[in-house]
């Protein structure tokens, strides 16, 4: 995204990858991982508890 192309919202998911993790960090924002260490989503994950 510059000033000149894109739409001028950015999405970040800090528990998705080590840019956006790092981002979040920087802001304090919340990062949160759906994924248990079995690679199973947790439960309470909407639709997909217990699913890999």
């Amino acid at each position: 995204m510059t000033l000149d192309a894109g739409t001028g919202a950015v999405h970040t998911a800090g528990g998705h990858g080590p840019d956006d993790y790092t981002i979040s960090q920087k802001y304090g924002l919340e990062i949160a991982n759906p994924v248990g260490p079995d690679g199973a989503y947790l439960l309470g994950t909407a639709a997909v508890p217990g699913r890999h």
